[in-house]
């Protein structure tokens, strides 16, 4: 996958097993500054891609998760060590038929943007918040076509998804189906959101 070029996407991509000290379980393909109009920053993003995907023409349905450094190398986890382990657990299952083959993709959170980016609202005491139409922007006119671009998803409402955690997760789980014009766009019909 070098698909780099534009004013929206990657700077560039990196398989997972060439990346410097990476803990991947699975095929990854990482986008390294992924460069977004709608936020004015980059971001990266961890790609899962499962079992059997190099060597078939499958399509896939996509989970799109926040929180992207937490979830699958516990080298870049919040906690230093303590990733999700969401790589692993994806691969098992879907090696043991318990879980139909998709795609994760982890977006990194904006760092000290975070709450900014996962609320709607702007806190004027603490000088939060408030960027969460454009954090959704960015997953659903920007991120999700890129993804249906370069790699065999299944982009349709009913093969999207998003996923997110505490209190994040409820208020991006909340907003992302009802950004403006959602008839014009390709959104998740729905959300999960772990406390």
């Amino acid at each position: 996958m070098d698909q780099t070029t534009g004013d929206i996407g990657p700077a560039r991509v990196v398989r997972g097993d060439a990346e410097p000290g990476a803990q991947l379980t699975g095929h990854f393909e990482l986008l390294h500054d992924f460069r977004s109009r709608a936020l004015g920053d980059t971001r990266r993003v961890s790609v899962y891609l499962p079992p059997g995907y190099e060597s078939s023409d499958a399509h896939y349905p996509v989970l799109y998760l926040q929180d992207g450094q937490n979830l699958f190398d516990p080298g870049r986890a919040f906690v230093p060590g303590q990733d999700w382990r969401l790589d692993e657990t994806a691969q098992a299952l879907i090696e043991a038929g318990q879980l139909a083959p998709l795609i994760m993709v982890g977006v990194d959170h904006g760092d000290v943007k975070r709450i900014d980016e996962y609320t709607p609202t702007h806190d004027p005491r603490r000088r939060q918040g408030g960027r969460l139409d454009a954090y959704g922007r960015m997953l659903v006119d920007e991120l999700k076509p890129w993804i249906d671009q370069y790699l065999r998803t299944r982009p349709d409402p009913a093969h999207t998804g998003s996923a997110a955690w505490a209190a994040s997760g409820i208020r991006i789980s909340n907003v992302l189906p009802t950004l403006g014009a959602v008839e014009k766009r390709t959104v998740p019909p729905a959300s999960l959101a772990m406390p």
